[in-house]
């Protein structure tokens, strides 16, 4: 019986909460972390205690033999980053864009002390992401276990398919990570509707729950007049001139996004536009048009939304859904994406977004330059529909009251068991 079953309250007071997550838990690289706790605000705000247990650290660590790192985000809500030299060879593979798929077995084989003692005391353990879910679920006596899903990851990496022999065996080893995952979970928690169909479709007898990316959409964002123009001043974008805005982590389809864009700007270049890239994709793309400024990292990333007039999306690869469109949209800017970029959220093309092929993108980025009320009416819907479906503070909400659901349900069988 799962120690949540013997907690008789509705509202889960002190319970215990264990996320596990491959490596050390970067702010965003793409500048500031604004998005605070996502899916665990309504465990932090009611009072739990939450452990984010991270398997891996700062290599630098191994220098002060300090390999054990505890960080307070806040009160009830703790992160720990744990150095290990078998953990942290096991994710060397991310280095060269390969997955994490050694970090499982390797924590199966070698368990810290530290993971274990607060398994045995967490009521309920997050994995995010397949790869250590198995190894979890071999070393968890009690409690439950959820698979926090971010992508239906051998779609994400479905390109190593058809690769080299190198390719072929990680994804090969990408399928095995799904699947033992699903089956070693007692809930799956996906981002989509359309992940769940994928799920589904792949796997019996799996149960599964959509709580889906979102922002903190209640806080509306505060423009700043005065550093608005200086960041506009600074890209050299003119009054009648207008400014997209493209954010990216050093992530593979983020890095081919931004390729693309410049191929875009060329054909914008003598139309008043200028693009400007933030984040760390920004590294690996060596090349230079007239009218894109790369940034790279910055340490505030706010100020661009604030300066931008609208956000260009044009993904074409890639796993679950784009968490940077929420923030696009919580900002009012209107985006311009591609059906694959915005897969999985029900967004109304010409309504709160503009859906279009890369070919058709310097055109709709002319459309949204020449017409300055139709950049208002889109980006007012989309900060509408972002409000209405994606406001982190619901999901969570939504999320723990699953929980309950879920634990009331076992309860009830195990009695019938009895």
């Amino acid at each position: 019986m799962s120690k949540l079953t013997s907690k008789n309250s509705a509202t889960f007071p002190d319970m215990d909460i264990l996320q596990v997550v491959p490596n050390r838990v970067h702010p965003p690289d793409t500048g500031g972390d604004h998005r605070k706790h996502g899916l665990m605000d309504a465990f932090v705000t009611a009072g739990d205690n939450v452990i984010r247990y991270c398997q891996g650290g700062d290599p630098s660590d191994y220098l002060s033999r300090e390999l054990e790192t505890w960080i307070d985000i806040e009160s009830g809500y703790r992160e720990v980053r744990v150095n290990h030299l078998f953990h942290d060879l096991a994710s060397v593979t991310v280095l060269f864009d390969f997955p994490y798929v050694y970090l499982g077995p390797t924590l199966k084989r070698v368990p810290t002390e530290t993971l274990l003692n607060e398994l045995e005391r967490a009521d309920v353990v997050f994995v995010e992401g397949p790869w250590q879910v198995s190894a979890v679920d071999s070393l968890l006596d009690d409690g439950l276990l959820v698979y926090s899903s971010h992508n239906y990851e051998p779609e994400r990496f479905s390109t190593f398919a058809s690769g080299t022999c190198v390719h072929r065996y990680f994804y090969e080893k990408v399928e095995a990570a799904e699947r033992d995952a699903v089956s070693s979970a007692d809930l799956v928690v996906c981002t989509s509707e359309r992940d769940m169909e994928i799920y589904r479709r792949e796997f019996e007898d799996v149960d599964i729950y959509v709580a889906p990316n979102g922002t903190y959409v209640d806080e509306d964002p505060t423009v700043n007049t005065d550093q608005n123009q200086q960041i506009r001043d600074e890209l050299d974008v003119g009054d009648d001139e207008s400014l997209g805005l493209f954010v990216g982590s050093k992530h593979t389809p983020n890095i081919e996004a931004l390729r693309l864009i410049h191929d875009i700007a060329s054909d914008v270049d003598s139309e008043g536009t200028h693009l400007v890239a933030v984040g760390t994709a920004c590294d690996d793309v060596d090349r230079q048009s007239s009218n894109v400024e790369q940034l790279g990292f910055v340490e505030d990333i706010e100020p661009y939304f604030e300066a931008a007039d609208f956000a260009v999306h044009p993904m074409v690869s890639g796993g679950g859904t784009n968490i940077k469109l929420f923030d696009y949209f919580n900002w009012g800017l209107p985006v311009i994406s591609t059906e694959f970029g915005a897969r999985g959220l029900d967004v109304t093309d010409n309504h709160n977004i503009i859906i279009s092929e890369i070919e058709g993108f310097p055109e709709s980025i002319r459309r949204l330059h020449r017409h300055p009320d139709l950049r208002e009416d889109i980006g007012n819907a989309a900060r509408e529909f972002v409000r209405e479906k994606y406001d982190w503070r619901e999901i969570s909400r939504k999320l723990r009251e699953k929980m309950l659901t879920y634990v009331n349900n076992s309860e009830r069988e195990d009695s019938i068991t009895d």
